[in-house]
Order: C-alpha cells, then structure tokens, then sequence
C-alpha cells in the first residue's frame, strides 16, 4: 500500500473524529502516503496533522453561492485537474454524501471505499463506491471511521489511537510562547471554558454556565481561560471574565493546530459537543463535557479521562445522534434546563477526580 486517499470535506468537529483513521492506517502502512481532501476552512488542521503528506482542499460553499462566476469554474477545473494526477490504491470516503461521492468519482483509484446502503448517511453515496462496508452506527463515530478501514483490510489488531499533537508554525509557535507566559503557577487548577457552539441548541444557558463556573472557584482554587470563536463569543468570553476577574482569562483568538497545542497545557477543559471537545480528545487533557440535541455516546471523546453529562428531551423525542429537530427546537430544554446546582456538583467532583494524561 504506497497511497491513500480520504475524502472527509467537513465539519470541523466530524474532520477532527476523524484523525484516528489516519492513526489506523500509519499503524498499518508506515510508509503509505496518506492525502485528505477537506474544505478550506478545515485545510491548515488536516494539514498540521503529521502523517497526512498531501491536502486537497476545495470550497464548494463558495463555489455553490458562485457557480456561474468563471472564476468558479477554473478552480473547480483547477482541483479536479490536482485530483487526477495520482492514482490511489484506495480511497476511503467517510462522509458518505452525494457531494464526496462526486469527489470519489473523479478520484482515481483502485478501490473506491464507504458505507454500506444500510448505514451511509446519504444513500445516493452508494453509487459512487466499488466496495461498501456495514459499520454499526451506534457506536463512537470515531469507531465508525476506523470499522471502515479495518474491514477493507480485513484486519483485526488491537487498536487505539494515541494522543496527537499537531505541527506549529512559526507564528502559531510564538503565539503558544506568549500564551503560556501569562498563565499563573500557583497551583491553581487551570481550566480552559469552551461554551461557544455553531448551534445554540448545543449550547447550555449563560447562567447556568456561570453557576457552574462559581460553584467550581469556590470549592477549588482554580484559573479559567475562556475561548471564543466569533465576535459574539468574545463578547460572551469577556462578560463571563467580569465575575471570575481575579482568577480567569480570555485567550486570544487561535488556529485550531494552537488551540490544540494550549489545551496540552491545561489540567482540564469545559465544554459542549464542539470541535474544542473534540480537539481535547486528541490529547491527554481530561475533558467534562455537556450534550443535549446530540448523542454522547456518539460524540464524547472515547477514553475514560473524558466525562459527559446528557441532557434528555422533554418532549420524547429519541435519536441516535443527533436531535431530528436540532435546528428548529425553538426551546433547547435537554440542554438549557439541566439542574445548574447538579451540573455544578458533577463538575466539582470530576475535577478532585481527573489527573492529567491519566
């Protein structure tokens, strides 16, 4: 096996579930060169993964708002003429959609893997596969990716895959330097707070965030570091600062490669089903995390140093992943009305449990 093509174009969250693959197959092929087409908003991250030797990045959000600019067009050219150059021993598309599945078809390759009809996300997908494997959907969708691999190559070793660390670049480098100056030796227990989150049904309510974080500094001298990914999180990052002004700090903005690299340095991380979650789960930074619309036991990080809790819905509504009305629920209650005095309690004796990389 000389090459390897994965086809996994988003979200950032599903890019990150889905670096243990690559860990399987470096395991299994060493020498292998090991390419990845993703969007361009996820490209610097495969990118600093360090067994992936060549990205294939397209923008098929741009291109679809664009589609008749002829500027458009020449990129797309432009990458199918990339795609082509090479001709793989296997592609494996873990996406499982009608969009990989027309990257899959101009990809050049002896064997075209991805799920089966009784477990592809998009059943249009099968059309594109020349050799298609049941994967049990109920189980860690990190699991799922690796079940793929394994059953293409028949292969039935123990596996686990192994904390990562991203490759820096220099600025990303400098910027950790600087970071890491500012952080207190005092003992306290430093804890990075990722509440930020694409869908606000994921997120839980900012009191009963800040409740949490209260009951947490008063029981154990502790040093938040809040971190943000937009303007509006920012904003929330800084008010949430406001109580916690003597023992928290709003880090900077950073590259995902950085922020995995600054968590590292953290005893702990708070957070909901987010890519800081799952960027957590490649390192050995313990993790207590908070889902509602979304399956912990689909999504949560697979080792034991990583805690969840479940918010239930009170409507009844029942899913395997995700809430089928995770868009639209106009309450978010399986998440917003967990008990902020339980929540706080779980998360005070989740931190005099964890011990860093155990």
């Amino acid at each position: 096996m000389e090459s390897i093509l994965i086809i996994k174009t988003s979200a950032i969250g599903d890019v990150i579930q889905s670096f243990p693959v690559v860990d399987y197959l470096h395991r299994c092929f060493p020498e292998a060169k090991i390419s990845w087409v993703v969007e361009k908003a996820s490209s610097g991250l495969v990118g600093a993964h360090p067994h992936i030797y060549e990205v294939l990045s397209v923008d098929t959000k741009r291109w679809k708002k664009q589609l008749f600019s002829l500027h458009t067009w020449k990129e797309i050219k432009a990458f199918l003429l990339r795609l082509r150059e090479k001709k793989y021993d296997v592609v494996f598309d873990l996406q499982g959609n009608t969009k990989s599945g027309v990257l899959l078809f101009f990809a050049r390759a002896k064997d075209k893997v991805g799920f089966s009809w009784n477990s592809v996300p998009e059943k249009c997908n099968v059309l594109f596969t020349t050799m298609r494997f049941d994967v049990e959907r109920s189980i860690s969708c990190r699991e799922q990716y690796v079940s793929l691999a394994r059953c293409y190559f028949r292969n039935s070793f123990s596996f686990a895959s192994e904390p990562l660390r991203l490759l820096l670049n220099k600025e990303e480098t400098d910027k950790k330097k600087t970071i890491l100056s500012t952080f207190p030796f005092d003992g306290s227990f430093r804890l990075m707070v990722a509440f930020g989150s694409n869908w606000k049904n994921k997120q839980l309510s900012e009191e009963t965030l800040l409740a949490c974080l209260t009951a947490l500094s008063q029981h154990r001298k502790s040093h938040l570091f809040f971190v943000f990914g937009s303007s509006k999180e920012k904003e929330q990052a800084e008010r949430l600062q406001s109580f916690f002004s003597r023992c928290s700090t709003v880090l900077e903005e950073m590259t995902l490669p950085l922020l995995q690299a600054v968590i590292y340095e953290m005893d702990g991380v708070f957070t909901v089903d987010s890519a800081a979650l799952h960027l957590c789960g490649t390192t050995t930074t313990p993790s207590f995390s908070v889902f509602g619309s979304s399956s912990s036991l689909i999504y949560k990080p697979l080792s034991e140093r990583h805690y969840s809790v479940q918010g239930v819905c009170p409507y009844g509504k029942q899913f395997v992943k995700r809430c089928p009305v995770l868009r639209s629920c106009s309450t978010g209650s399986c998440i917003k009305d967990l008990s902020a005095e339980n929540l706080g309690n779980q998360l005070i004796a989740w931190s005099q449990g964890v011990r860093k990389g155990g």
